[in-house]
This record gives structure tokens, sequence and C-alpha cells, in this order.
């Protein structure tokens, strides 16, 4: 269950997402859009809830998480910075012409996000904090 509700929580908030970029490139019918996205949130805080309730209640039988590997914290980073990129370059967006930069944006963030998985992949154990000796050799 916790699992079909996180899957749904996912659906949910990009459907949000979507709406909320809708609701501020100033649709013309936009007041549809906003209570569209004032119900998606409502569900997607309803969905919260009830996922937190779930996780707390399996607290004691879940096994220890995990910290991400390089691999996926590097490229959760590349696709947040490129999802922003595109957003931000779309947003006075009026005709498909202008979409074009943001498109480019989406291609490069997808191949940037994958070189970066192959090379955390492939170096994953030389990635980390660095470390100094500091003791005094006097």
């Amino acid at each position: 269950m916790a699992k079909f509700i996180s899957w749904l929580s996912t659906l949910v908030a990009g459907a949000f997402l979507i709406l909320l970029y809708l609701d501020r490139i100033g649709l013309p019918d936009a007041s549809e859009i906003r209570n569209l996205r004032l119900y998606a949130f409502a569900v997607l805080a309803l969905l919260g809830a009830v996922s937190l309730g779930l996780q707390w209640r399996a607290r004691k039988t879940a096994p220890p998480v995990l910290p991400p590997s390089p691999a996926r914290s590097g490229s959760n980073v590349v696709v947040a910075t490129g999802i922003a990129a595109a957003l931000y370059l779309g947003a006075n967006a009026h005709a498909w012409v202008d979409f074009i930069a943001p498109a480019i944006v989406v291609a490069l963030t997808i191949a940037v996000a994958g070189l970066v998985v192959h090379f955390a992949s492939r170096y994953e154990g030389d990635i980390g904090e660095a470390r100094f000796d500091t003791r005094n050799r006097e």
C-alpha cells in the first residue's frame, strides 16, 4: 500500500507542477486551471498525510535507509538544475518557437545526467569527501 501511495503521490505532484506552470504562463482561461491546481494540491496533501502515517506505523520493521549512491545524487542535482533552467527559459513563451531553448536545455540535461551516471558509477569508490592529514609533524 505504501508503494502505491508513493507512486500516486509522484503522479499527483507532477500534475500539480504542470498545472502550476500553466497557471503561471497565464493562459486565457486560467480560472479552471487554478481550480484544478488547488484540487491537486489538496489530494497531494492528503496522500502525504496517509504516506506519513503508513511510514510511522512501519518504522520498526523497515530496513535501515542507505545513503544514495554518487550516481543517483549527482544525476538528481543535474536533472533538478536542468528542469529549473528549462522552466525559467520557457516561462514567457507565447509561441512554439519560444520553446526551442527549453527543449535544448532538456536535451542537454538528459545527456549530462547520463554522463554523470556513467562517471559516478565508474569511479564510485573515488568520489567522497576529502580527508587531509592534519597531524603536526614536528
